[in-house]
């Protein structure tokens, strides 16, 4: 992510860290400890979610 200056990342490796294991803890939750019984979720609001937080948001276009 440091390659990316468009993100203006303050710490692009603890960005991407924080990405990766949130991903994996997603998985951990929802299969292993099944959490996909008890609370579940689909995995494209966790990466929506994600990509939302670290993508900066675009200004609407001018009609």
């Amino acid at each position: 992510m440091a390659s990316r200056t468009e993100l203006q990342l303050s710490d692009p490796e603890a960005t991407a860290r924080t990405f990766g294991g949130t991903l994996i803890y997603f998985v951990i939750l929802q299969r292993v400890l099944g959490g996909a019984e008890v609370m579940p979720m689909e995995s494209d609001r966790i990466v929506t979610t994600l990509v939302n937080l670290v993508v900066p948001p675009h200004p609407p276009s001018p009609l």
